[in-house]
């Protein structure tokens, strides 16, 4: 690998350890991220969420129990959170659910083989993350995420970057976005 390819590889990992706290477990903190390992399981934002207050009737959508709505403070902070991924997990296990999870970790896939599928698999990955940003963290009633992309990708290099990849792997056009 000549040094400008080295150098942008660097760059690109940076950004993918940018993106860590939002796509994998929290026991990574304080771990090395580098190329040599694979998150196996799926993001913790797609695990379904346990906590004391939520309630999972049937399996169906989460609500939280009886005299939730009483709480104040941390408490009622931490059950409305609870609440919040719950919904967020109900909303991401859909028809299309596994194949949604596995796009969200494929920057944990990307950064791995970036020597092997070239850069382009890598910057192409953190795109797709952005796409998918909103169910990552979450949306508010008008779809917008509570907070924004933690990369600087604009939508003219997005654009460029998914076009010069699919068209280079002969790849048919998709939807990125979530809807439902």
């Amino acid at each position: 690998m000549d040094e400008p390819t080295r150098s942008e590889c660097r760059t690109l990992i940076s950004d993918y350890k940018k993106l860590v706290p939002y796509i994998a477990d929290a026991h990574w903190a304080g771990t090395e991220i580098a190329p040599y390992y694979l998150q196996l399981a799926a993001p913790p934002a797609f695990a379904r969420p346990q906590h004391k207050l939520l309630r999972w009737p049937d399996n169906d959508h989460p609500e939280l129990a009886t005299g939730a709505d009483s709480l104040e403070g941390a408490e009622k902070e931490s059950a409305l959170g609870a609440l919040h991924r719950g919904l967020r997990w109900k909303k991401s296990t859909g028809s299309v659910g596994g194949r949604r999870r596995r796009r969200i970790a494929l920057p944990a896939l990307a950064v791995t083989r970036a020597d092997v599928e070239g850069l382009g698999y890598l910057r192409y990955s953190l795109v797709v993350c952005r796409a998918l940003w909103p169910s990552i963290v979450g949306a508010d009633e008008r779809g917008l995420p509570p907070q924004p992309f933690p990369l600087d990708i604009s939508d003219e290099d997005a654009a460029r970057v998914k076009e010069g990849y699919e068209e280079s792997h002969g790849l048919r056009e998709e939807t990125w976005t979530w809807t439902s």
